[in-house]
This record gives structure tokens, C-alpha cells and sequence, in this order.
């Protein structure tokens, strides 16, 4: 009864032995399953950072030529202000033809005696009413 006892016992023993060996080797491949998790993790992290980084860049360059955009219009307008502006007085009404530009050449031809380019010379000619009763014409170059 003792030898059957012991025997019992060693068996116990080696099933104890043997079934904490494959606790152990679970618990070594749970490990290696989190590292490769965290791996990967880490991974998706770096490419996630890589495509938000490009995705601003990509935002701040559209920006940048939008500003660029915006701050060749304004360069514009704030030159189309800057325009030399004669006012001519004293016309009277009516007097223009349909085309106020022309007009505007015709006179200046007539006045200094050559051949007045209006095309390229005058931006503009309109008549001007409404801030003085006297300005028949406003001229912008």
C-alpha cells in the first residue's frame, strides 16, 4: 500500500511537472502574441503620425498658395487705387460720343496735337455726377 501510495504519488508528480510546463509554454506564447501586438501597434501609431504629417503638409503648401493668391489680388487692387486720375471740368452735357474712352482720346489728340493712343493709355472714362456737378469725366491710367 505505501509502494502503491508512493507510485501514486510520483505519477502525481510528473502530471503536476508536466502540466506547469504547459502553463509555462502558454504563458511564453501569450507573451510573444502581446510583443507582436504591441509591434504592431506601434506600427499603425508611426503610420498613422506619417499620413497626418503628409496630409499637413499637403494643407500648409495649399495654404501657402492660397495666400500667395490672395496676396497677388491685393497687390492688384491696392495698385488699381493708386491709378493717376484727371478730372475734366467745365464739358457740357452730352457732349461725349458713346464710347467715353474714345471721347476722352479724341480730346487729348486734339489738345496736345498727336496721335493719343487710347487703348493702351486710358483704363477708364465715365462720367462722374454724383460727387461733383462740374466733372463731366473721370480718367484713370
Amino acid at each position: 500500500m505505501i509502494t502503491t501510495l508512493a507510485t501514486e504519488i510520483k505519477e502525481l508528480k510528473k502530471d503536476m511537472k508536466k502540466e506547469i510546463n504547459d502553463i509555462r509554454k502558454e504563458i511564453n506564447d501569450i507573451r510573444k502574441e502581446i510583443k507582436d501586438v504591441d509591434k504592431q501597434t506601434i506600427m499603425t501609431q508611426i503610420e498613422i503620425a506619417e499620413q497626418l504629417a503628409s496630409t499637413s503638409d499637403r494643407k500648409a503648401m495649399a495654404a501657402d498658395s492660397e495666400c500667395k493668391i490672395l496676396g497677388d489680388r491685393l497687390a492688384a487692387l491696392e495698385d488699381g487705387c493708386r491709378r493717376n486720375t484727371i478730372r475734366i471740368k467745365g464739358l457740357p452735357e452730352n457732349r461725349e460720343s458713346p464710347n467715353p474712352v474714345k471721347f476722352v482720346a479724341e480730346v487729348f489728340s486734339k489738345i496736345i496735337g498727336e496721335n493719343f493712343k487710347s487703348d493702351t493709355e486710358i483704363a477708364a472714362a465715365y462720367p462722374k455726377w454724383n460727387t461733383d456737378p462740374d466733372t463731366f469725366l473721370k480718367i484713370q491710367s
